[in-house]
């Protein structure tokens, strides 16, 4: 294995001293790490990156296959075209990267007709003014993105031709769940519970959450077949039964009876 990933390695920091140089004018506005990363249909990706500890440790993790499918899905789809980077995410590969120290920091995503495209910047301080200066300045970091891109599109174009193919555990672009007109649509879905309860609704993670739930499972058994924490599982369940005015996992259970919600998680 560590042949491989030596092999890895040696693709995504292959130009390690033209990303540091390029991205240096970001250090005025306290960004200190940035990559451009493409994953295309085809279930390959290339990544401009820099050479780090956390860079390192997260193709590691995602080239043995340690995150859930669940979180790395999570990490390149979103149903809008910019999300926080913060501690207080639930996403395992958040929490890796806020513990080597990028606690706070932004993704823009973008999706094209035949691949993803995800930019990241992220900042060492963790403070709500350097959050709401990187929310005020999205069409700066936009234009940075377009000017890299336009400084390194040869090496774009070089390493294109040697893409690599992401791990069998992550290989997302299945027929089922991936069109050119849809994709994952699916992940960020929203299952109203129905005009009672205004517009409250499950989400993706807490509807699958619930199915094994129905089937009789405790928390931690869940948490074992989703490959998640069972904090995570417990966070699921609270929100639940917030949304469904419960207070007890029982009454949660017999509501999502009652209320035929059976009926939502079969259309997962």
């Amino acid at each position: 294995m560590s042949v491989r990933l030596d092999d890895y390695f040696e693709k995504i920091f292959s130009k390690d001293a033209f990303v540091r140089n390029i991205c240096r004018p970001l250090e005025r506005l306290y960004i200190h790490g940035f990559y451009l990363m493409r994953v295309y249909d085809d279930n390959t990706f290339i990544d401009l990156t820099v050479d780090n500890p956390w860079s390192r440790f997260f193709f590691n993790q995602l080239f043995q296959e340690i995150y859930t499918v669940e979180d790395f899905m999570e990490l390149i789809y979103r149903d809008r075209d910019w999300y926080l980077w913060t501690p207080s995410e639930e996403n395992s590969i958040i929490q890796d990267g806020v513990s080597y120290g990028f606690e706070n920091g932004i993704v823009l995503y973008e999706k094209f007709s035949n691949y993803i495209q995800l930019a990241g910047f992220y900042s060492e301080k963790t403070c709500n003014a350097v959050t709401q200066m990187l929310i005020n300045n999205l069409n700066v970091l936009r234009s940075f993105v377009d000017y890299f891109i336009g400084e390194s599109q040869d090496i774009i174009n070089s390493i294109n031709r040697k893409r690599i193919l992401l791990p069998q555990k992550y290989q997302i672009f299945s027929p089922i769940e991936y069109s050119k007109e849809g994709s994952l649509d699916f992940l960020s879905k929203k299952f109203f519970l129905g005009q009672s309860y205004g517009n409250r609704y499950l989400s993706y993670r807490e509807i699958v959450t619930l199915q094994w739930l129905l089937a009789g499972k405790s928390a931690e058994e869940v948490a074992i077949i989703l490959g998640i924490s069972k904090r995570t599982v417990e966070a699921h369940i609270a929100n639940m039964k917030k949304k469904l005015d419960c207070c007890k996992l029982s009454q949660l259970i017999h509501k999502a009876t009652v209320l035929n919600i059976h009926e939502l998680v079969t259309s997962v």
